[in-house]
């Protein structure tokens, strides 16, 4: 019995994560990497993940960066041409 507790927790971890890592929707070499540390080591993957994969920002950062991310765009669509080439 405790055979089949230990593959199923191992099944539930793996299934998962694979799903937050794919709906995270990063570029494909980080998903991957994500997902053969993942399946490779499961429970310190796991935990890897969740220590360093996302970032964790909470509300007031979230919204001071979505408003930066407005004054850079504006920033850039004012540089001349030739600037944003060089």
């Amino acid at each position: 019995m405790p055979n089949s507790l230990i593959v199923f927790i191992h099944a539930v971890i793996i299934i998962g994560f694979t799903i937050r890592v794919i709906m995270m929707r990063r570029p494909v070499g980080v998903t991957l990497a994500w997902l053969i540390l993942i399946f490779v080591l499961p429970l310190a993957g796991a935990i890897m993940y969740l220590l360093i994969g996302e970032r964790h920002l909470g509300r007031q950062r979230v919204a001071r960066e979505a408003a930066l991310r407005v004054h850079y765009g504006q920033w850039l669509q004012n540089l001349p041409r030739n600037a944003v080439a060089d």
